[in-house]
């Protein structure tokens, strides 16, 4: 077993587990929340068959003690082996689902997937600003009178937002750059 002072946010977890201990030392106020000092509850990995604490888990709704059933460190090494194997699958997952869902697209701008569709075939997939082909494309607007100017790779939007879209600033950034 694992012992050491349970983390606040496990408290309930920790009583529910080892019944309702609550040591309080000389002098600490009774209103105020106690941290409890006993046997932190464990899980055991199903990957590395280690036993681990609980705050070493993801939140899951349906596991044991409301965890995943593999650790953080063994769900990071997962997913790094996974997109070493095939890169180009999870990239091209990741894309589906961004082009999938739309919902953002919707509510921010107003367009459909079919006028997304139409603006990435008027810009052969290409940014607008780079004329790169990347993976995704954002949606480019004005922010004061919300009008799609075009689509951006992320590179591009970031660097149009971190500049506040001022055209002056982005001029004098152009003259330091010329330096």
């Amino acid at each position: 077993m694992y012992v050491r002072l349970v983390p606040p946010r496990l408290w309930k977890i920790a009583r529910a587990a080892i019944g309702p201990v609550a040591n309080r030392e000389p002098g600490q106020s009774r209103t105020r929340s106690i941290r409890v000092s006993s046997v932190m509850p464990v899980k055991n990995c199903t990957h590395c068959s280690t036993e681990k604490t609980l705050d070493q888990f993801t939140n899951h709704p349906r596991g044991k003690f409301g965890k995943d059933t593999k650790c953080k460190s063994c769900r990071s090494a997962l997913g790094r082996e996974r997109y070493r194997k095939d890169p180009q699958r999870i990239l091209k997952r990741q894309t589906e689902l961004r082009r999938i869902s739309g919902y953002d697209r919707r509510k921010k701008y107003g367009i459909s997937k079919v006028d997304y569709e139409k603006l990435v075939e008027n810009q052969n997939g290409l940014c607008a600003i780079c004329k790169t082909k990347p993976i995704f494309l954002c949606v480019d607007h004005d922010h004061a009178t919300n009008i799609i100017r075009g689509l951006l790779c992320g590179r591009c939007n970031k660097g149009l937002g971190h500049f506040g879209d001022d055209v002056i600033r982005l001029q004098k950034a152009i003259e330091y750059l010329s330096q």
